[in-house]
């Protein structure tokens, strides 16, 4: 994930967790009778608002096809390789 998709996420869960505190803060200043919900709603909110966005970070990253994990692939592949040929010739050089 690049930095400018990591921005434009940041700024969402900011502007999320801004507009859940200023509802929160108006119908507490109003005496609605649900302030407490509001209140929790806002607790549970603080907490999983930036754990999502870590989770869809984490989900982008692990199915994402992006260079660097093609890279590791490769070298993952290639030392596999040379694994089974040094095990070939060793098994070769036995007989």
């Amino acid at each position: 994930m690049n930095k400018t998709a990591k921005r434009v996420l940041a700024i969402i869960g900011i502007v999320i967790l801004l507009g859940i505190y200023i509802a929160t803060f108006v119908v507490g200043v109003f005496g609605n009778g649900d302030t407490s919900g509001w209140l929790l709603a806002c607790i549970f909110a603080t907490v999983a608002v930036p754990f999502f966005m870590w989770a869809i970070q984490f989900i982008y990253k692990k199915f994402s096809k992006d260079e660097t994990n093609m890279v590791q692939k490769q070298k993952d592949l290639e030392a596999e390789h040379f694994r089974k040929v040094k095990e070939q010739v060793d098994a070769q050089s036995k007989k």
